[in-house]
């Protein structure tokens, strides 16, 4: 079983603060019962974003690709949540995929934080196929090395209890379900960690006195 023992939790208490995600910047905070910001956490996608994921891309082909994963994230969200149609054709190929494999949601775009290590991340869908429970990142581009260290970095943070897989829908409607099993993906995510404490990115500082409604 892997762990973070290698690295020194941070030292705060977090019991009486609750995880506030702010959707404009893509933003997670801890805030205490009054709404007032405590801390700001570091995502998954920004520890990464520090030594495993290459932005050798044009910035206009990167708008065009969020976009498109944004309007997939959106159709499959409203299709799982209350049976929303949408004229997009990867919505066809995810309504594919949990057919065939006979899919049960869970959970649907939920946050999370790991309490000792103070980093959050939005996990797609939490599923159960075959009896067995997944943790599902939902995606509109092609497969990348960096999507099993992702979804590692989500598993640390519900305690390494779940499988891991991604499902890669394209504009024909079709799908690919992939999963990732290595354990050298948990070995990567916390590098990743070490790394994005050594440049400074873990837990920032936030001004204090600003307030937030909780969404819990």
């Amino acid at each position: 079983m892997y762990n973070l023992k290698i690295l020194k939790p941070q030292k705060i208490q977090t019991s009486s603060l609750s995880l506030y995600f702010e959707e404009e910047g893509h933003k997670y905070y801890l805030i205490d019962r009054e709404g007032v910001i405590k801390h700001t956490l570091p995502s998954v996608s920004q520890i990464l974003q520090t030594c495993l994921v290459s932005f050798y891309v044009k910035k206009e082909l990167l708008a065009i690709a969020a976009a498109r994963g944004t309007a997939v994230h959106r159709a499959t969200e409203e299709w799982d949540k209350f049976g929303t149609e949408s004229g997009l054709l990867q919505l066809k190929g995810w309504k594919k995929f949990l057919d065939e494999y006979s899919v049960k949601i869970n959970s649907v775009e939920s946050c999370y934080f790991h309490k000792e290590y103070l980093y959050a991340g939005t996990i797609d869908r939490l599923v159960e196929i075959d009896g067995e429970h997944h943790i599902i990142d939902i995606k509109s581009g092609v497969k990348a090395d960096w999507h099993a260290v992702q979804l590692s970095g989500y598993n640390h943070m519900l305690g390494l209890k779940y499988k891991r897989g991604c499902v890669y829908l394209d504009k024909e409607g079709g799908y690919k379900f992939i999963k990732y099993e290595r354990d050298e993906d948990h070995d990567a995510f916390i590098a990743a960690l070490m790394i994005a404490r050594w440049k400074g990115i873990w837990n920032p500082p936030k001004k204090r006195g600003r307030k937030k409604k909780s969404t819990s």
